[in-house]
C-alpha cells in the first residue's frame, strides 16, 4: 500500500462512521483495477450498485464485523490482493484474490485460538505474498508471518517473529527490489525495561527456478533479526512504523516518543544508526515523515 493510500485509510479510520468497498473496476482492455470506497456505514458496505457478484469482496463482512482491509498489487498479474481480520471472538486473518474473473473464496491463514488482526501483506517480485498480523492470546501479543505461492499452491507454515519472552505487536511489511522482506514492529521486554523497542526482522523466502516459493521442508522462510533499536517511547506508546521501498532504497520511520520521527535506511546489508527528525520543526508527523524521504532519496 502506497504513501497516500495509506494517509487516507488513516483519516478514514480516524472518522466514525466509515466504510469502504472492496471491489474491482473493469477497464477497457479487460483487466481490473482495485477499487477502495468510502461510504457512510461500517467497513465493507456496497457503495456503487448493480456490479457483478463476484467484482465485490466480502458483501457480508460489515455485518459480521470484519476489519478494514489491507490491499496490494500482485506484480505478475496486476490484480489486487487483500487481507483483514474477522470480527468477534477469536479473530482470524483472511486472505483473497481477484482472478481476472471474481474474488477467490477467502483463505483462513491463521487458523488457531486467540485473537488475530492488523494484517499487512506486500508481494515480492515473483508474485509470492508475505503477510504479517497481530495475535493476542493468554494475556500476550506476538507477530506472526506466513508467505503464499506466487501461483496459489501452498502457504507455509506461521511463524512466531517475536522472541517468547517479549510482548510484539502492529507489525508493517515491505520488500526490497531483491525479494528480502524487512519486518517492522513495536517490541517491548520482560522485566522493569520500559522502553519499546523496534524490532525489524529479515525474512528471505526459499524459491524455486521460476521464482515460486519452493517447499523446501518445515520453514521454507529464514528469518533473521536485523535490528533492535531503543526508542525515546514508554510502554503504553505507539510507534506506527513504517516500511518504505522507493527508487531502490528502503528505510523504515516510526514515531521516536519526545515528539520525533525515528529512522534507519538499509545500505550495505545493515542499518544505519538511528537519526531523528522533529515533528515540531518539520510541521506535522506526515512532513517529518517526508523530510525523512527527501533526505533518504537525496532530494
Amino acid at each position: 500500500m502506497n504513501r497516500t493510500v495509506l494517509a487516507s485509510l488513516t483519516l478514514l479510520l480516524l472518522a466514525v462512521p466509515a466504510s469502504a468497498e472492496v471491489s474491482v473496476t473493469r477497464l477497457a482492455d479487460g483487466s481490473v483495477e482495485l477499487f477502495f470506497e468510502p461510504g457512510e456505514g461500517g467497513p465493507w458496505e456496497v457503495v456503487r450498485e448493480g456490479l457483478p457478484a463476484g467484482d465485490v469482496l466480502n458483501s457480508d463482512g460489515d455485518a459480521a464485523g470484519d476489519s478494514w482491509p489491507m490491499t496490494a498489487t500482485h506484480p505478475a498479474t496486476g490484480r489486487p490482493d487483500a487481507v483483514w481480520a474477522t470480527g468477534g471472538e477469536n479473530r482470524e486473518i483472511l486472505f483473497s484474490w481477484h482472478d481476472g474473473v471474481a474474488w477467490r473464496p477467502a483463505l483462513n491463514l491463521s487458523s488457531s485460538s486467540g485473537n488475530d488482526e492488523l494484517p499487512a501483506i506486500a508481494s515480492d517480485p515473483y508474485g509470492n505474498r508475505i503477510v504479517v498480523w497481530n495475535r493476542s492470546r493468554n494475556g500476550r501479543e506476538l507477530v506472526l508471518l506466513t508467505a503464499l505461492a506466487a501461483n496459489d499452491a501452498e502457504q507455509s507454515l506461521v511463524l512466531e517473529l517475536s522472541e517468547r519472552h517479549d510482548t510484539a505487536r502492529r507489525p508493517v511489511i515491505g520488500i526490497d527490489p531483491e525479494g528480502r522482506g524487512f519486518v517492522a514492529y513495536e517490541e517491548a521486554h520482560n522485566g522493569n525495561d520500559p522502553i519499546v523497542y523496534l524490532a525489524i526482522d529479515t525474512v528471505e523466502l526459499q524459491r524455486d527456478a521460476t521464482g515460486c516459493l519452493a517447499d523446501s521442508g518445515e520453514r521454507p522462510i529464514d528469518i533473521a533479526r536485523s535490528s533492535t533499536i531503543a526508542t525515546s517511547a514508554l510502554l503504553g506508546s505507539a510507534l506506527r512504523p513504517e516500511v518504505h521501498v522507493e527508487d531502490g532504497e528502503l528505510w523504515v520511520d516510526w514515531l521516536d516518543g519526545d515528539g520525533q520521527v525515528g529512522w534507519v535506511k538499509w545500505d550495505g546489508g545493515a542499518f544505519t544508526s538511528k537519526d531523528l527528525v522533529s515533528i515540531a520543526a518539520a510541521g506535522s508527523e506526515q512532513a517529518a515523515r517526508e523530510q525523512v524521504r527527501d533526505e533518504v532519496l537525496g532530494l
